[in-house]
């Protein structure tokens, strides 16, 4: 049976190493050192990988246990609906892929819930997409892949524009 190997890192430096098999999560703890100088843990990441080495899925932990990201792939290649969450445990954003490109329905999310985004993608493509403008109104922004969609910060607070143009991005304000 194939294994997995877990390392834990401090810096750069790899501190512990455990093995999984081909059915388990591979753990990467990320370790830093405090002020004081002992380690404290960052971040935790997890993923799934086949025996061939290719990643299925990753996922990565607050130290406070709360599932901040959940990507999927198949053949090495993003693939499928991913997740994203505030801090709150609420939903941020969710995309979706086929074979590495943007396709389906995008939903970006304000901290409390609400709807703040819609895009579609098709095949790598934006071809429509709604939000929420300045008056809290539900607007199509973008139109056969012509317009601009928002970008959203951590705290879902407005943080710029992307610009696009037969579907693809020609200018990104941030």
């Amino acid at each position: 049976m194939d294994r997995l190997d877990e390392h834990r890192y401090l810096g750069d430096d790899v501190v512990d190493t455990n093995n999984f098999n081909e059915n388990d999560y591979a753990v990467m703890v990320e370790f830093s050192r405090a002020v004081d100088g002992t380690p404290s843990v960052n971040e935790i990441y997890k993923r799934e990988v086949t025996p061939e080495g290719k990643i299925t899925r990753k996922a990565r932990i607050s130290v406070l246990g709360q599932l901040e990201f959940e990507e999927k792939y198949l053949d090495g290649k993003r693939h499928g609906t991913w997740y994203y969450w505030y801090s709150n445990g609420k939903i941020r954003f969710v995309p979706s892929y086929t074979n590495d490109q943007p396709d389906g329905v995008w939903w970006d999310f304000s901290p409390k819930g609400k709807i703040l985004q819609k895009q579609i993608y098709h095949n790598g493509k934006l071809l429509e997409a709604w939000g929420v403008d300045s008056d809290g109104k539900w607007t199509k922004s973008v139109k056969n892949g012509m317009g601009n969609i928002c970008d959203f910060g951590d705290s879902g607070e407005y943080a710029g524009f992307d610009e696009y143009i037969d579907g693809e991005m020609v200018r990104g304000v941030h």
